[in-house]
């Protein structure tokens, strides 16, 4: 028995918690208080699924959410995007989950978009509208002593630690709204740079006051009282995720990434957390910086891959196509 719900107040919260908190890849994403961070923020509209089996206990979830993007011709579409995948023990009720999906979608979404923590094997997908793309991403194993987690880094990783630390960057985790906003500022400049959309500063400030600190890091690296980095690290019960970072590149020489990275999964290994979730990696014919970045740290390299499906396909053929004419004349 599947169950839509599209209000906070009508989420069977502790039930859902002690459900999630026993799925080693049930991300931050998938929980009910990022659900409350999302109905908070203008231009989201979150969703949650609830699977139940025949005792009425929940044994499946997926939570999605509707945000608009700026289309190509000047007008607004709706995607949908799942971080994080189903949550489920059972690979069957996860296929049954994303096949259902389209069912409980609002007919302005033009498409999904799945962004899996879990690998899921394209073949197990039942329904062929679903579109199984190769995508990467890297996590480390927390399940190690902390000097053994440090010696698996490349000599490089360890070179810049130290030196980040001889050069007296003081790292630490931001307890006031104004150094948030300070970081915000560091991650809109990069993001621009680098013309990667970055959600507004009111959901930032809505996780800020709901998650707190339990579920939410910002970290910051400060070189004489400047904040010269960010790293912004949501966790569950057994995750931490890599969401966003951002340095000062006039103070690359700094190292500053490589230090709040480790200090990152510090952090984690202190939460006694299971897994630290490097993000994204790119896909695997493709050449990837980021991915060259991460492999300095010897994760588990992983083909989650995503999954997307097309609401309305006409439409997102003539969207692609102007994204793509839009790339040959920029």
């Amino acid at each position: 028995m599947h169950i839509r719900i599209e209000n906070y107040t009508d989420i069977p919260i502790d039930e859902l918690n002690s459900f999630l908190d026993k799925n080693l890849y049930a991300s931050i994403f998938q929980y009910p208080i990022f659900f409350r961070a999302l109905s908070e923020t203008e231009g989201y509209k979150p969703c949650l699924i609830i699977s139940r089996n025949s005792n009425g206990v929940i044994n499946g979830s997926l939570l999605f959410y509707e945000e608009k993007l700026l289309g190509f011709y000047g007008f607004y579409i709706s995607r949908n995007v799942v971080i994080g995948g189903p949550v489920s023990d059972d690979i069957s009720l996860i296929d049954e989950l994303i096949s259902s999906y389209p069912n409980y979608v609002s007919q302005n979404t033009i498409f999904t978009e799945i962004r899996n923590h879990r690998q899921i094997d394209k073949n197990q997908l039942t329904n062929s509208n679903f579109l199984f793309k190769d995508h990467l991403n890297y996590y480390i194993d927390l399940n190690r002593s902390i000097d053994e987690i440090w010696q698996s880094f490349k000599g490089e990783v360890r070179t810049n630690v130290r030196k980040s630390n001889k050069n007296n960057v003081q790292l630490g985790v931001i307890n006031c709204k104004d150094e948030l906003i300070e970081s915000y500022k560091l991650l809109e400049k990069n993001y621009k740079k680098l013309r990667i959309p970055l959600p507004k500063l009111e959901l930032f400030l809505n996780l800020f006051n709901i998650l707190g600190h339990k579920h939410l890091k910002i970290i910051v690296a400060k070189y004489n009282s400047k904040i010269v980095g960010t790293a912004i690290r949501l966790h569950s019960n057994n995750m931490m995720t890599a969401w966003y970072t951002a340095i000062d590149y006039e103070y690359k020489k700094l190292k500053i990434q490589d230090a709040m990275n480790w200090y990152s999964i510090q952090l984690a290994k202190k939460n006694n957390l299971m897994m630290f979730d490097f993000g994204g990696a790119g896909k695997p014919d493709q050449e990837y910086g980021p991915r060259k970045y991460k492999a300095k740290f010897n994760g588990d390299l992983k083909n989650n891959g995503r999954i997307y499906y097309y609401h309305h396909p006409l439409l997102m053929k003539v969207i692609e196509n102007g994204y793509k004419f839009k790339k040959k004349i920029i």
